[in-house]
Order: C-alpha cells, then structure tokens, then sequence
C-alpha cells in the first residue's frame, strides 16, 4: 500500500507520487566514518561523539540554541575517494529578521500536502544556525548560514510506526480511513525529511557536491517539461527496522531508541536522478536540529562506482 501525494518543500522539492520506483543502495554502513575520522585530522572544537542526555528521551524534542553536529561525508567516483566533515552549530533557536522599521519578527514557514482530497498545511518558525565545510586534511573550505524550520524536530519515525500500526491491517485485507491527525503525522514526517534535504540542496558548499551526483533528465524530457523539475519521494510504506547493533557507533551512543531504514529517490521530471537509503531515529536531544536523521547512503541510478555516504559522528545538546 503506497500513500504518497505531492507536497511544497521548503526549496521546491516535491513529494512526487509518480517517481518511479527503484531498488535503493545497499544498507548504510556507518563505521566507515568513524575509520575516517580515526585516520585524519578532526579540527579542533567539534563534536567527535554523539552525547545523548541521561534519563529516558522524551517525545518531540525541541532545537535549542548551542545544539551542534557534525556529518562525515564521503564520495566514492570510480577509483576516487573524497572526504568532507560538514559542522552545524544551532546559533538562535528561533530566527528573527528585522523590517524595514526596524521591527524584529519570527518568519513562518508553510508547507502543505494533499493526501485523499484533503489539504493539510502544516506552519513552522524557523531557526537559523551556521554551516562549516571542512575538508579531508581538517581545512576550512567555507562557512555559511542556514535557515530551517523548526518542525524538522518531528523526525520521520512517527510516520514509520504508524505505518507499522496500518501494516497488519493490509496483510489481512482490512482497510480503514486515516485520520485528520495521522494525515498530519504523514505530512510533518514528510517536509521534515525535505527540510533535511533543503539543506544540502540549498546551501552553496554542498549542493556541488550534490551535482556530482545527480543524473541529469534527457534533452527530450526537459523540452517535454519545459524546464526541470526536482522530487524527493521517500517511501515509508517501505520502511525496515534496523537491529541497534547493525547502526554502528550511534547506536551504541543512543540506547534503545528505534531505528529505521527509509528508501528515497530524487527524481528529475520523473526519471530516477539518485537513489537513496536513509538511517533514523527519534529526534529527541541531541538529534532535534537534524531530525533524528543518522546518516545517507546515495547512489547514482545507473552508475556502480558513484556513491555518496553522510553520516553523523558527533552531537550535542546547546547549554
């Protein structure tokens, strides 16, 4: 059972029904970036582990100012092989912009879906942080800053144990309505992972690298479109538990929280553009700001020997 429907993303990514689907990567492997860590040099100052808060997490964690974390990034074309860290530091909790008057305001991010005719919009605030990009020596290659709605601290995993709930029901034939609220469940799970995405899509250090991966649509699809058209469709009606073990180092860093494997494709005008694995969790501290996204695992569509890994190596909770 497949329920997908078209939904505005933060930079125009849409949730696209008709991708078409492809069998994604292999399963994330996430000890490959604490190898890389271990063999070069980590600046000095950022976070190497992830840091969990004692107690048990509490639903719907929220993004603090001082939250921090840092991706390892790998990129494997033919016999290359390039290393990135990628450093986010949560510098205000909620973004403020100032007007023309010199009035302070919080803007309002809107995202809406429609999923069986109706029409769910879902309004966040934003919060802004600062985004570094290091190379695999420990250089700094840039910094900028980065706006992201807050709502991406709902994570993705509510939807995936919803579709747990609704799975059993399938296998014997039942069906039932969803209700408005798990119609708002789909829809927060849904931007939150395009907001995620926005983030290396928009930003001007890692959308590059984004590029070398993308397969571009064919001249005739783009003069059949009339332009070019990006979609981000992850399938979490094909979602699969991962055994905390098979996670790596977060897993043993995060306890007994759940973790799920969520197949993805980026398409460009319907045509498979890259085919992805994500690695979730709950979003509870310190995992808010990224909203429980582990790690990636990307591949090109018809090219074996270009992949892309990012995995979160370190976090921690703002003071």
């Amino acid at each position: 059972m497949r329920r997908t429907a078209a939904i505005p993303s933060v930079l125009a990514l849409l949730a696209a029904c008709s991708a078409p689907v492809v069998d994604p990567p292999a399963p994330l492997d996430s000890d490959w970036a604490r190898r890389g860590l271990a063999a070069g040099p980590i600046p000095e100052g950022l976070p190497t582990e992830i840091r969990a808060p004692g107690g048990s997490p509490a639903a719907g964690g929220e993004v603090q100012q001082g939250d921090r974390l840092l991706f390892a990034l790998e990129l494997d074309e033919g016999q290359t092989r390039e290393r990135w860290l990628v450093a986010i530091d949560v510098t205000e909790a909620v973004w403020y912009e100032t007007d023309s008057r010199g009035r302070r305001f919080a803007p309002t991010y809107r995202g809406n879906m429609t999923s069986d005719e109706r029409r769910i919009e879902i309004t966040s605030k934003l919060f802004a942080g600062s985004l570094r990009l290091f190379d695999g020596e420990g250089e700094v290659l840039g910094a900028t800053t980065i706006q992201v709605p807050r709502m991406i601290a709902r994570g993705m995993v509510e939807t995936c144990e919803l579709f747990d709930e609704l799975s059993p029901l399938e296998q014997i034939g039942e069906k039932r309505t969803l209700s408005d609220e798990e119609h708002q469940t789909i829809t927060r799970s849904m931007l939150a992972c395009m907001s995620a995405f926005s983030i290396i899509q928009a930003d001007p250090l890692l959308n590059p690298i984004l590029k070398r991966l993308v397969r571009p649509p064919s001249w005739i699809s783009l003069v059949r479109n009339l332009g070019l058209e990006i979609s981000l469709s992850p399938d979490f009606d094909g979602h699969e538990p991962v055994p905390r073990e098979e996670v790596g180092c977060a897993g043993h860093a995060l306890g007994e929280r759940p973790f799920y494997a969520i197949p993805a494709t980026i398409a460009a005008n319907g045509e498979p553009a890259l085919l992805l694995e994500l690695l979730v969790t709950t979003p509870e501290p310190p995992l808010a700001a990224c909203g429980g996204l582990l790690g990636i695992e990307a591949r090109h569509p018809t090219r074996e020997d270009l992949r892309f890994s990012m995995v979160l190596v370190g976090a921690e909770v703002g003071e």
